[in-house]
């Protein structure tokens, strides 16, 4: 469950989203993997999923020329971080 909504920075070629839970946390050594297709923690294989979801905003956003990383540690929670390029159809604050 995510401890805080999606919260925005506009920066100044780029947004920012970010969403931050007080979960399980990942190892910094599957912070890479998650992304790929199917790919699943051998500790999450009672929690359901497909293992397709983080590899669809992957590939959403960088078709788009945004990117998507995570902070995380274990035990500790996680913070999603994905960017997506202003451009010039985007109303800036």
């Amino acid at each position: 469950m995510p401890s805080s909504f999606p919260l925005i920075k506009e920066r100044e070629r780029e947004f920012l989203f970010y969403v931050k839970d007080n979960g399980i946390g990942i190892d910094k050594q599957y912070h890479q993997c998650i992304f790929d297709l199917f790919y699943r923690l051998q500790e999450l294989k009672n929690v359901e999923g497909t293992g397709v979801g983080l590899t669809i905003v992957q590939r959403v956003l960088e078709t788009y020329g945004g990117k998507v990383w995570l902070e995380s540690e274990k035990g500790k929670g996680a913070t999603f971080y994905f960017s997506i390029p202003k451009s010039d159809g985007f109303a800036t604050t």
